[in-house]
Parts: structure tokens; C-alpha cells; sequence
């Protein structure tokens, strides 16, 4: 892996299994090293929590419109079967959640 500058050094980091590489230059001194080391760990971990976090987000928003792509199919079925029969039975609103299926 070649470097750009000759005083450059490579920063691997392993986190949640996966391998971050970056360089971190050593021209101003070993201490301003490891600190610039450990700002750019830090800045990758920030990285890498707000992608689970994004990850985690897009799952439950995902279950959240199965969901809802189920109810809209069972609704659409219910409105069916009214015009079918000619009616809505006496219900003012065929795709109103109806008693018997949510327990009231």
C-alpha cells in the first residue's frame, strides 16, 4: 500500500468486524500523531454508529409499510365484497376498521 508522503503512517482500525484504513501524516511530532490518530478513530466510529443507526431506521420503517400495505389489502378486499353485495350493509364508511376485527 503506497503513501502519498514519505512521513505518512496507516491507521487500521477494526470495528464491528469491519476494516477502516485511513493515514495520518507524522510531520509535526509523535503527540500530534496520536492525537490526529485518535480524532480520525473517533470520527469513524461517529461514521459507523450513524449507518447502523440509518440501517436500523430503514428496518423498521420497512416493516412499518409492510404493515400498512397489509392493511390497505385487507381494506381494498372489505370494499370489494361491499360493492359486490350491492352495499355497505348499513355501515356508513365501508373501510372503516370493523368491530369484529379489532375486538371492540
Amino acid at each position: 500500500m503506497g503513501h502519498e508522503y514519505a512521513d505518512d503512517v496507516p491507521i487500521v482500525v477494526r470495528l464491528r468486524g469491519e476494516i477502516l484504513r485511513t493515514t495520518c501524516s507524522t510531520s509535526n511530532g509523535s503527540n500530534r500523531v496520536e492525537r490526529k490518530r485518535q480524532e480520525r478513530i473517533a470520527e469513524l466510529e461517529a461514521v459507523i454508529e450513524r449507518s447502523v443507526s440509518l440501517a436500523e431506521q430503514a428496518q423498521l420503517l420497512a416493516k412499518e409499510n409492510d404493515q400498512l400495505r397489509a392493511e390497505l389489502h385487507d381494506r381494498t378486499e372489505q370494499l370489494r365484497n361491499a360493492q359486490i353485495l350491492g352495499g355497505t350493509q348499513g355501515r356508513s364508511d365501508p373501510l372503516a376498521p370493523s368491530k369484529s376485527r379489532h375486538g371492540s
